[in-house]
């Protein structure tokens, strides 16, 4: 795993002055909010739904935290789960990727709006972010070997726009910041709407007697 320091030799050259705590906040900030637009850090987190239970923690097996959830899907078949509502269709096909009726997600949490009426298992495949611990610096060592100057920018930008600083630049500010909304929002274009296929409908677990 990569760490906060590992960005140092990115962002420092160009801020000269500015002290550790400073530059780790402004790289956390950045980088959740780099991880949260692109989903570029995921993980699949097996769940195994309980009769009668609706609300299950979403606990990543390394570092980081669950950002939010892309699908929740059917080991066994591999394909999607939705409510078959034709309110939530759209010329023919679901789209697996948001909560449609039986399910919302909140911090570390999914919760099914209707209790199964079995157990079953299932798979989440969730992006996750950085923790806001400020013990906790790590980050995937390819986001930092893909994404380094993305991410630099961004928390160069920051930094520079602080007002009455010896390192304050306005104007590479706003160049930095230029280049890390549109490399990050191609990325997020790439990653979240490009080469995806349309998924097969599904039929919906049967919660409480219920479809």
């Amino acid at each position: 795993m990569a760490t906060f320091k590992d960005l140092y030799d990115h962002v420092l050259p160009s801020v000269r002055g500015v002290d550790s705590p400073l530059v780790d906040y402004h790289i956390r900030r950045v980088l959740r909010d780099f991880l949260k637009k692109t989903t570029v850090w995921r993980e699949t987190l097996p769940l195994l739904l309980t009769a009668g239970k609706t609300d299950y923690r979403l606990t990543p097996a390394a570092s980081g935290q669950v950002g939010g959830v892309l699908r929740v899907y059917n080991r066994a078949t591999g394909l999607p789960l939705h409510n078959r509502d034709e309110g939530c269709v759209v010329n023919g096909v679901v789209d697996a990727g948001a909560p449609d009726q039986w399910w919302q997600v909140y911090p570390s949490l999914i919760s099914f709006n209707r209790p199964p009426s079995e157990s079953q298992q299932l798979d989440v495949e969730a992006y996750k972010v950085v923790t806001l611990d400020p013990a906790d610096d790590y980050f995937p060592d390819d986001v930092y070997e893909n994404f380094v100057e993305i991410i630099s920018n961004g928390v160069m930008s920051a930094l520079q726009m602080m007002p009455a600083k010896p390192w304050t630049d306005t104007t590479m500010a706003t160049v930095n910041n230029a280049l890390y909304k549109k490399a990050t929002y191609a990325l997020r274009a790439k990653i979240r709407g490009g080469g995806a296929g349309n998924h097969s409908r599904v039929q919906a677990p049967r919660f409480a007697g219920r479809r």
